[in-house]
């Protein structure tokens, strides 16, 4: 018996019917199935089972299918938001999904209408697609909780389980900031580059997030970060709030004042 490694194959696969055919009988299978690294599929969950026959596709073209139908999805590329989807704050996202498998890909509304409706070009029945709503502006902490419960909720929905990770958990991917000035923080939502609690004015730059100061300017200011536990990576040290203010704190200057410095990162 040959032996695969695990990264090599897919075992435990299970398909209804109408998706594939014995090689050697032609006829419609039913059942379990393990899928090779090479793209090749045999009956019987691991190959470990006897008498296991390899299929192929039953609308491929092998079969004496169209010719001309697309084998895959097409991913989006370049896959950015325009100008518009930002002054709408939003925008939406598609995927295809393979039916028998957690495989995805992210491709353009045209490509993602193409298996919506079925058409003739493209294999249908193995992929479904879904469309998934994505926030861009906002308060960022709010911004990636909504994006997170919406994936969560297509997740169930769609049972398209998996999305959330092949999206790598980012729930703030392509977000922006906008343009605000004259803000004011009492401390606790942001900490400096060094991680020092930060009390005074702020803005926040399309670019590059909050900052310290009233207003942006080409003078030289630092980056804040934020210290919402929910915007933090897995594995990253949270920033040490438990000090005073009076022994842990930066200030930017008072309300009103003008743009403070700061360490790290800004301009």
């Amino acid at each position: 018996m040959t032996y695969y490694p695990k990264n090599k194959i897919q075992i435990n696969l299970y398909t209804n019917g109408n998706e594939f055919v014995t090689l050697l009988f032609n006829t419609n299978y039913i059942g379990y199935y393990y899928k090779l690294y090479n793209g090749k599929y045999f009956t019987g969950k691991t190959p470990n089972e006897p008498n296991s026959l390899e299929l192929k596709s039953s609308f491929g073209p092998t079969s004496g299918g169209n010719n001309d139908l697309t084998l895959s999805p097409i991913p989006y590329s370049p896959l950015l938001p325009t100008p518009q989807d930002y002054k709408v704050g939003e925008f939406t996202r598609y995927f295809i999904i393979k039916r028998n498998e957690p495989i995805f890909t992210e491709v353009s509304k045209k490509e993602y209408d193409k298996y919506k409706n079925k058409q003739a070009d493209v294999y249908w029945r193995l992929y479904k697609p879904i469309s998934l709503f994505w926030r861009l502006t906002g308060e960022i902490n709010q911004v990636a909780k909504t994006n997170k419960d919406v994936t969560e909720l297509v997740e169930q929905r769609d049972q398209a389980f998996g999305l959330g990770f092949y999206l790598k958990e980012d729930w703030t991917q392509y977000y922006k900031f906008l343009l605000q000035e004259n803000l004011y923080t009492n401390g606790g939502e942001f900490v400096t580059p060094d991680g020092i609690n930060y009390v005074g004015p702020y803005h926040t730059h399309p670019n590059n997030g909050p900052m310290v100061g009233n207003t942006h300017t080409p003078n030289y200011h630092s980056k804040l970060l934020s210290v919402s536990s929910s915007m933090q990576k897995p594995n990253t040290p949270q920033p040490n709030m438990s000090m005073p203010p009076t022994t842990n704190t930066y200030s930017g200057g008072s309300r009103g004042g003008s743009s403070g410095g700061g360490g790290g990162g800004g301009y």
